[in-house]
């Protein structure tokens, strides 16, 4: 009996390893042998920890010291989560928080519970150096968890920092890029920093502290840090160089330029950092592990490599990418999706991708292949570094945005494929919010988003944050009789 109990519980765990984390709570339910199958062996959960957001673990702590129990409980809060925003008929919000912020100075962590809050008033902000507080709230209860100081020097006056962007390598550790404007030059100092997080296993007190990685004076830049925190990436944009940095401190980056000078966008996925062009769909990809062989020790500038022109043939008409660009300061911005099938945000040297962009008012998705780059051990050229991308599918029309409504954009980042619009009553002003999630939804479908009950201010709203991993939407209240309106919190 033993031995046979033993098979049993090989097969069950082999069974689970192919269920997705919506379905694993249910497995385990089901008879006796699968619940203490799911107790007792951590291979049970393997798929659910891929894709469980650090915001579903109730304490601060490494996967590897979370208890079988707890992962548990997160699973089925992130199976619930995705089953209303992928198969509901309409999405409805469960809980709702308030919170007495000014959204511009705000700034949400992908993928966890945490929003951080710069000082709001020039007034409080020295110009040389900064010691700031940033408020750290959790999303989940809607209270102010801690603060923690942030050191910024600057060399001459600047003005107050702004958030660019973030990374949370794992729910104990978080990376920030922050910006300092210097008012008399035309360059800004861009900051990495570190948050760490720690929980008193006795009052559950989070503690938070920050260290600076890096502070790098450049022009006019956006900001983005690959998913694993390695590596940060700051583009002048169209006519200037992308730079590369290791996120070790190292101050010394890889140089990019581009033939165009189009607008471009830049968007990390895996191992591999995606350059854009707007119009004309030139996509490259830069296979970062290659960057790591190497990197040079002192800046060169006669080592800056030219990106070349990679068309993508798509059909004609007037494209324009989806990005992020938001009005909270922050400048990080991206057209291309993960495929659907790769929710644990891992990434191989061949990955499957999809770059959403409008025509007119109509939303397509276009599927594209990366490979590895070619194996030239001989010759240091680019195409050491380069993925091949290529079309790996017709494009798709996946929403049609109607006239009358203000199309919202992809929000959040890499992997979000949810686009928000809405329409609004031009006597009530009230509005009606749809969503439609690409490659859940059916080409053309749309879903509505519905308020709580007792909870109005949403009709009158206008969605600024969408982190669909989570289940996180947040709202501000644009009605101009309302004094001070609230950063609406809504977890699905």
């Amino acid at each position: 009996m033993a031995n046979n109990r033993n098979l049993n519980e090989d097969i069950s765990l082999e069974v689970a390893e192919y269920l997705e984390v919506e379905d694993l709570p249910s497995m385990s339910q089901t008879c006796r042998l699968w619940c203490d199958v799911s107790r007792q062996y951590a291979r049970f959960w393997t798929n659910a920890t891929k894709a469980i957001p650090f915001a579903h673990y109730s304490r601060l702590a490494p996967l590897s010291e979370q208890g079988l129990d707890e992962i548990r409980k997160a699973a089925v809060r992130t199976g619930n989560s995705r089953r209303e925003w992928r198969s509901a008929e309409n999405v409805q919000p469960k809980s709702v928080f308030r919170l007495h912020e000014n959204l511009k100075r705000a700034h949400f962590v992908q993928g966890t519970k945490w929003m951080l809050v710069l000082p709001l008033k020039w007034d409080e902000i020295p110009s040389d150096q900064l010691t700031v507080s940033v408020k750290c709230y959790d999303l989940t209860t809607g209270r102010l968890a801690g603060s923690v100081d942030m050191t910024l020097d600057t060399t001459v006056q600047a003005f107050a920092p702004s958030w660019h962007t973030s990374v949370a390598v794992s729910s104990t550790e978080i990376i920030v890029g922050i910006e300092r404007y210097c008012k008399w030059s035309q360059y800004s100092v861009y900051y990495l920093q570190r948050i760490r997080l720690s929980q008193s296993s006795e009052t559950d007190e989070i503690t938070f502290t920050a260290e600076t990685i890096s502070a790098i004076s450049d022009m006019d830049c956006s900001m983005g840090l690959s998913r694993d925190g390695r590596f940060l990436s700051l583009d002048q944009g169209g006519g200037g160089s992308l730079f590369v940095y290791k996120t070790d401190g190292s101050m010394v980056p890889r140089e990019f330029t581009t033939e165009s000078d189009e607008t471009r966008y830049v968007s990390f996925h895996g191992d591999t950092l995606m350059v854009m062009g707007d119009k004309t769909l030139n996509v490259v990809g830069i296979h970062l592990p290659s960057l790591l062989k190497d990197w040079p020790e002192e800046i060169d500038e006669d080592n800056t490599i030219t990106l070349p022109n990679s068309n993508l043939g798509t059909p004609e008409g007037k494209h324009t990418l989806i990005r992020r660009e938001l009005d909270m300061l922050s400048l990080y911005r991206t057209a291309i999706l993960d495929s659907s099938d790769q929710t644990d945000g891992s990434s191989t040297d061949t990955s499957r991708l999809e770059i959403a962009y409008m025509k007119e008012d109509c939303c397509f998705v276009l599927p594209v292949m990366t490979g590895p780059p070619a194996q030239d051990s001989v010759e240091k050229s680019a195409n050491t570094l380069l993925q091949n991308v290529v079309v790996a599918g017709a494009e798709t029309k996946v929403a049609t945005v109607p006239q009358t409504a203000r199309l919202l954009r992809s929000e959040g980042y890499p992997c979000q494929r949810t686009l928000t619009w809405f329409d609004e009553d031009p006597n009530t002003k009230v509005r009606k919010h749809s969503i439609h999630v690409i490659g859940v939804d059916k080409p053309g479908a749309v879903r509505s988003l519905i308020s709580p009950p007792n909870f109005n201010e949403m009709d009158y709203a206008t969605i600024k944050w969408i982190d669909e991993a989570s289940g996180l939407i947040v709202m501000r209240d644009e009605r101009k009789d309302v004094v001070d309106a609230p950063i609406l919190v809504l977890w699905v």
